[in-house]
């Protein structure tokens, strides 16, 4: 199976694993819920309906227009969907299955950050989006925590929430010619450094098919 080889877009596949396994984990919290109120309940289905078009969609669309890397040259990436961590439990307890799913968004939201403000910055215009979405659907969920609960202080994110820009999206890449293909897989933009990685997202590993 071929392999990205570009450090930096598999860094970008990293994070969009990552949210598409929030994803399961809240739809599995959803239909196996055991004392979970009808608002409650809702949040979670807003929670899913909000990953898919402002985080999974976005990053969809970043990622099929960055370079595959070395040995791929005039190709772009591609989502693999890949689940870096296979369990088939279920949390018992609702107040540690909530807190456990905004201590995600909220990881994931740092690795957002860290792209969109080191090398991913030539497309931090769709990023911070996706980091916006991430932390408000944190904020909801961390909401039904009971307050002043260790898990709610925990879960919440800290600072304001950060503004959206005007300008969230760009046209498709995958409408560019092949040309300009090439030019986004130079060189000089697939050997991109690795950007530095917290201690939550050290374990984010990633590889994906090439398109």
């Amino acid at each position: 199976m071929p392999l990205i080889t570009d450090l930096l877009t598999a860094r970008v596949v990293d994070l969009f694993n990552v949210s598409y396994e929030i994803l399961l984990q809240i739809f599995q919290r959803y239909f196996a819920h055991t004392e979970e109120t009808d608002a409650q309940l809702k949040a979670l289905a807003d929670a899913t309906v909000g990953l898919m078009v402002r985080v999974i969609e976005p990053l969809g669309d970043v990622i099929t227009g960055l370079p595959a890397g070395p040995g791929y040259e005039g190709r772009t990436a591609g989502p693999s969907f890949e689940l870096f961590y296979e369990s088939d439990y279920l949390m018992p307890h609702r107040e540690a299955a909530w807190a456990l799913l905004t201590e995600r968004l909220d990881e994931a939201a740092r690795l957002c950050d860290q792209l969109a403000s080191g090398n991913g910055q030539p497309f931090a215009g769709q990023l911070r989006p996706v980091f916006a979405a991430m932390w408000e659907i944190s904020q909801t969920l961390a909401a039904h925590l009971p307050t002043g609960s260790a898990h709610r202080r925990a879960a919440a994110p800290k600072g304001p929430r950060p503004p959206e820009p005007q300008q969230t999206r760009r046209p498709h890449q995958r409408h560019r010619c092949p040309d300009q293909m090439r030019r986004s897989a130079s060189p000089s933009t697939s050997k991109t450094p690795l950007p530095p990685a917290g201690p939550a997202v050290d374990e984010l590993r990633l590889r994906s098919v090439v398109l």
